[in-house]
């Protein structure tokens, strides 16, 4: 019991000098309440930003943020999640790194208050850059170790899925991996199937085996014989004089996935039949069969129920490989993956090629209303390539590839109403003006993020909404 009084007594205390303690922090520190009311920023926040506490207590960020004073706040949304959460904040002369953590009540999950603790971003750079040439030979190490097992630190886990689709898949595909079924996985090109072919293998009972990825699609149809099944000394010209095992002796014990399936030849098809029959291989110019034992993942981009009803895949064979089956959904049907997988390879590339890179809340939202043809793969490519490119630590809308930013702001015109009646073509342009206004800055959450996205002076803007108001 005294242990307890003690503790009691001490929290007293703190309460009793936490403006002190705050003021004591050598980064900015910001205190909101639930309401998003400033309560309290140190004097480090005040050296950092510029601003002073006596223009910012009392004041609600939304109001901070509508008049132009900050581009966006993170209040909202952390108290709405209950989570912490972090953003790069411009402010009129600089910008500003924000992590705001959650504080809640003691006797419920109620957020009460949010702290948000703000760093110079030029400063940030400044120690990267630092960092980064101090730890040189440790990052060279690093580097290193990546290359070596780059097929497993380049992928993503599991954790990222985050759609209700993509969870649902891998429960499914947990339960599938524990047998040794075949596995059909089906679904666009660049979707991630050899992420969760890997992933079968790694939890099944073949995980300390040799896992091997063959691309039918890729291997000439003259080698692909011998590339999948092996040959003997002398079985044509050229071969090699001890014979070669092809890649389903190699894959023996394992796991061996067959991307694009459906490019297989037919005659190949039937060989590959025989594998999955009677687990048996004839090496190309042999005469006697040989047994191996591998689990078999064959995935495609193509319906092959269609190419059966086309005779161009064997339907014995179709049946075979679709004892179980996974429909990979693209990226456009799991828009909850697509943040997810833009900050991990964000990361991922910021630590390879050494720059601090940061995206903005509006790009973020630019890229996950993008349709990605292309899927993860295409994601992924495009993180790399803004790290490559990136001379600035914000990516913001206009540095985006102009494809997708172009698709953004035409989406957003699409989505106005053209008038019902006849009007004259001013009045038109006026409406219209209003109407992209007013969604860009609903879409983007600040006045000046609008202003940044329509590529005006956030003056002009201001004062084209106060006309049109007055015009209404």
């Amino acid at each position: 019991m005294q242990k307890a009084s003690t503790c009691s007594n001490s929290e007293l205390l703190l309460a009793q000098y936490a403006t002190e303690l705050l003021h004591a922090v050598t980064i900015g520190a910001y205190v909101t309440d639930s309401a998003g009311v400033t309560l309290f920023v140190n004097r480090s926040y005040e050296r950092t930003t510029g601003l002073r506490a006596e223009d910012l207590c009392g004041k609600n960020v939304a109001e901070l943020t509508r008049t132009g004073i900050f581009n966006t706040a993170l209040n909202p949304t952390i108290v709405k999640t209950g989570k912490p959460a972090s953003t790069v904040q411009q402010l009129r002369k600089k910008r500003v790194f924000l992590q705001g953590f959650p504080i809640f009540a003691p006797s419920s999950k109620e957020v009460v208050m949010v702290i948000t603790f703000v760093r110079d971003v030029t400063s940030i750079t400044r120690l990267s850059k630092q960092v980064s040439q101090q730890g040189k030979q440790l990052q060279d190490y690093h580097e290193l170790l990546s290359f070596i097992s780059e097929e497993t630190t380049k992928e993503p886990g599991a954790e990222l899925l985050q759609s209700d689709s993509m969870q649902t898949l891998m429960s499914r595909l947990r339960k599938i991996a524990e047998t040794d079924a075949s596995l059909l996985l089906i679904g666009e090109t660049g979707s991630g199937k050899d992420v969760l072919a890997k992933k079968a293998h790694a939890l099944s009972q073949r995980r300390d085996k040799i896992f091997l990825k063959v691309d039918c699609g890729s291997i000439s149809p003259a080698l692909i014989e011998s590339e999948l099944f092996g040959y003997v000394p002398g079985a044509f010209s050229g071969a090699a004089g001890k014979g070669k095992p092809g890649y389903f002796e190699a894959a023996d014990g394992g796991t061996i996935m067959l991307d694009e399936i459906g490019e297989l030849p037919l005659a190949m098809q039937t060989r590959f039949l025989r594998v999955l029959q009677d687990g048996e291989i004839m090496r190309v110019g042999d005469t006697t069969p040989r047994t191996v034992d591998v689990r078999i993942i064959a995935a495609t981009n193509v319906n092959l129920e269609e190419a059966v009803d086309e005779g161009k895949f064997r339907k014995d064979l179709y049946y075979r490989l679709n004892v179980a089956q996974l429909r990979v959904p693209p990226l456009r049907e799991r828009q909850a993956d697509i943040r997810p997988f833009l900050e991990y390879f964000l990361e991922l590339y910021k630590n390879r090629y050494h720059h601090e890179v940061i995206f903005s809340e509006a790009s973020l939202r630019i890229l996950e209303n993008y349709s990605w043809p292309g899927n993860v793969r295409e994601l992924q490519n495009l993180v790399q390539g803004l790290v490559v490119n990136r001379e600035m630590v914000l990516i913001q809308p206009e540095d985006l590839p102009p494809h997708i930013y172009a698709t953004d702001k035409k989406q957003l015109a699409e989505g106005l109403d053209l008038p019902t009646k006849s009007m004259a073509l001013g009045d038109i342009v006026a409406n219209l003006e209003r109407d992209i206004i007013e969604a860009t800055i609903a879409r983007t959450g600040s006045m000046n993020a609008a202003a940044e996205f329509l590529q005006v002076n956030r003056s002009t803007l201001f004062r084209k909404l106060q006309r049109m108001g007055k015009e209404g």
